[in-house]
This record gives structure tokens, C-alpha cells and sequence, in this order.
């Protein structure tokens, strides 16, 4: 009886551990299961973590080369700054003359033109020098007269002194519209292009005996920069024939020659 007793309790203790799922295989399985799952759950959260490492790397990267292009950007800009304050500077330094030259320079040559008023004149808000042709060249020649040599020789002077070392000197010749016909100017002289730039030749032929050549330069407009309007029927005009000497300073561009 007492077995029978023992048999029946080991028995209903086996049963109701049965039915309560607590076998040491299922408590093992589902800790395994819970630990897959945990493995699982740890992966996933180290692959989102490298992933948003790749895209932080990417965003580092994007913002270094945004950050050179700013720098090199401010770079030029600065360049650009300094280049403007340079030309600013220049400008205000002329600005504060009365003309391109300097004072002194413009000084001269004021006194060289009202010295000798009968051969050229000077403008000094163009820093040019205007020879009257009929008074510097026989007629229809480009021919210097002897007195306008010791004029020009002075302006050579003027133009080889330290203030003026820098200068660049633009010889222009200009005529008026009355065409050439003589057989004997013609051959040495087909046109007034022709006669002009041989004007201006002869005109630089005399600076350079008192300057040196590579500072020295020749144009020719011919009949075509007239300065007043020619008397009718290719009666010409004095005002228009004439040779212009620009002294033009190393900062400045060539002046347009035909200006007034």
C-alpha cells in the first residue's frame, strides 16, 4: 500500500510537470532560442552602426572638400582684393594730378609748349604734346624744319629725364583731306596715310638722336581723325595737319590717338 502510495504521488508530480512545459530540454531550447535572438538583434544594431560610420566617413569627406573650396575660393577672392586695392591706388594717385604725368614732368613740358606757343601746344589731361604741322614741315614734305629741330631736341630732353624713364613716347601723324596730286610728293608720298606716318617718322628721327629708340613708337591716320571739319571741296584745314606726341606713362594703356 505504502509503494502504491509512493508510485501514485511520483506519478501525478511527473504529470504535472509535464503539463507545465518545465523539462530541462525545453528550458535549454528556449534559452538557446532567446540567445539566437539576441545575437541576432546584436548583429543588426552592428551593422547599422558600421553603416552610419560609412555615411558619417562620406558626410567627413564631402564637408573637407566643400571646406578646400571655400578656403581656395577666399583665396582668390583675396587675390582679387589686393589686385582691385593696387588699381584703386593707382588711380587715386593720378586722380590727385592734374593729367597722367607726373607734376613735375607736366611742369615741363607746360613751359616747353608756352616757350614755343608758334610750334605746339600741350594738353596735360592727355599728357600730349601737338606739333603744327605747316609750321614743323616744308610743304607737302616730311621734311623737319631747321627751326623746329631745337624744339623737338628739348622735348627729347624732357622725355629722357628720370621722371619721364618709364614713359612709353606715341608719335601720330594726321593730315587733311586735300589729296595728293603732284607727280613729284606722290612718288614719295602715294597718299596721306603715306604722308603722315612719314611725318611721324621724321618727327622720331630727331627725338631719337637724344632718347633711346625702344621707348619710341609711330602711327598714322591720315586724313581720317580729323579735329575740326575740313573747308569744302578738299580745301583742308591747318588745325588738322599735325603730328601729336603722347607721352604715355608704364601703368596706362596706349590713349586712343584719334581723341580730340
Amino acid at each position: 500500500m505504502r509503494r502504491l502510495t509512493s508510485l501514485l504521488t511520483c506519478g501525478l508530480i511527473l504529470a504535472l510537470l509535464v503539463s507545465m512545459g518545465c523539462s530541462p530540454d525545453t528550458r535549454l531550447e528556449a534559452r538557446r532560442h532567446r540567445s539566437q535572438e539576441r545575437l541576432t538583434e546584436l548583429e543588426s544594431d552592428l551593422q547599422t552602426a558600421r553603416d552610419e560610420n560609412t555615411r558619417l566617413k562620406g558626410e567627413l569627406t564631402s564637408q573637407q572638400a566643400l571646406a578646400w573650396r571655400i578656403q581656395d575660393e577666399a583665396q582668390a577672392q583675396s587675390d582679387e582684393f589686393e589686385k582691385l586695392s593696387a588699381e584703386l591706388e593707382a588711380m587715386a594717385e593720378r586722380a590727385g594730378r592734374t593729367g597722367p604725368l607726373p607734376d613735375e614732368l607736366d611742369a615741363m613740358l607746360t613751359a616747353l609748349a608756352e616757350a614755343n606757343s608758334e610750334l605746339l601746344g600741350y594738353d596735360p589731361l592727355k599728357g600730349r604734346v601737338r606739333l603744327k604741322s605747316d609750321v614743323t614741315f616744308t610743304l607737302a614734305s616730311d621734311e623737319v624744319k631747321a627751326q623746329a629741330k631745337p624744339v623737338l631736341g628739348a622735348l627729347a630732353q624732357i622725355c629722357s629725364a628720370e621722371l619721364a624713364q618709364d614713359c612709353q613716347i606715341l608719335i601720330v601723324g594726321h593730315t587733311d583731306d586735300v589729296p595728293i596730286v603732284h607727280a613729284q610728293t606722290k612718288a614719295k608720298h602715294p597718299t596721306n596715310w603715306h604722308l603722315s606716318v612719314h611725318r611721324a617718322i621724321a618727327v622720331m628721327e630727331v627725338l631719337k638722336e637724344s632718347m633711346p629708340e625702344d621707348r619710341l613708337a609711330v602711327m598714322g591716320f591720315g586724313e581720317f581723325k580729323p579735329i575740326v571739319d575740313n573747308a569744302p571741296n578738299n580745301q583742308g584745314s591747318s588745325l588738322n595737319r599735325r603730328v601729336e606726341i603722347f607721352i604715355v606713362p608704364k601703368d596706362m594703356e596706349v590713349p586712343s590717338a584719334g581723341l580730340k
